[in-house]
C-alpha cells in the first residue's frame, strides 16, 4: 500500500496469511486432542476456526483467546475480505487500509507466536512424557529380570526339598 491507496493484492495476501494462521492453529489443536486421544468432532474444529477468526478483529476476544479464558465460542460480525467497500456512516472518516492490513499482519504474527509458543510447550510436554515412558521401560525390563531370577530360585528350592524329602522317606 502506497500512499494512503489500498493495494488489493495485499489485502488478499493478508487474509491469506491470517487464513493459515488459522488453520495452523486449528491443526495444532487438532494434533493436541489426538495426542491425548480424546476424539473431538469437526463441528468443535469449525467452532474454533471461527472463534479464531472473531479474535482477529476483536482485540478483547483476542486477549481472552491468548490468555485461555474463553467460556464460549465466538463469531466474528463479518467474513473477511471483501470485494466492496464497506458502508461508512455519514461523517465517518475511511478507515486507513494500509494500517488496516498491518494490524491484521500483526494480529497473524502474534497468532503465530502464540502457536510456536504452544507448540514448544506440546513438545517439551512430549520429550518429559517420553523420557517417563523410557524410565518406566527400563524398570519394567529390571522387574522383569528380577522376576525370572525369582522363578530360577523357586524352581531350584523346590528341586532340592523334593530331593530332601525323598531322601527322608528313605531312610524311614
Amino acid at each position: 500500500m502506497l500512499g494512503g491507496k489500498s493495494d488489493p493484492a495485499e489485502l488478499r495476501s493478508a487474509a491469506a496469511d491470517e487464513r493459515d494462521a488459522i488453520g495452523r492453529l486449528v491443526e495444532a489443536a487438532r494434533d493436541i486432542a489426538k495426542g491425548k486421544d480424546r476424539d473431538v468432532k469437526p463441528p468443535t474444529f469449525d467452532r474454533v476456526t471461527e472463534t479464531l477468526q472473531a479474535a482477529s478483529v476483536d482485540p478483547g476476544l483476542a486477549e481472552r483467546v491468548r490468555a485461555g479464558r474463553l467460556d464460549k465460542e465466538a463469531r466474528a460480525a463479518t467474513i473477511g475480505v471483501s470485494d466492496r467497500a464497506p458502508a461508512r456512516a455519514r461523517g465517518a472518516k475511511a478507515a486507513d487500509p494500509a494500517a488496516n492490513a498491518r494490524a491484521q499482519r500483526d494480529r497473524v504474527r502474534a497468532e503465530l507466536e502464540t502457536a510456536r509458543r504452544d507448540l514448544e510447550r506440546a513438545e517439551a510436554r512430549r520429550a518429559r512424557a517420553q523420557d517417563e515412558v523410557d524410565k518406566q521401560t527400563e524398570r519394567l525390563k529390571q522387574a522383569r529380570t528380577e522376576l525370572a531370577d525369582a522363578k530360577r530360585e523357586a524352581k531350584r528350592l523346590a528341586t532340592a526339598i523334593r530331593r530332601a524329602e525323598a531322601r527322608l522317606e528313605k531312610r524311614r
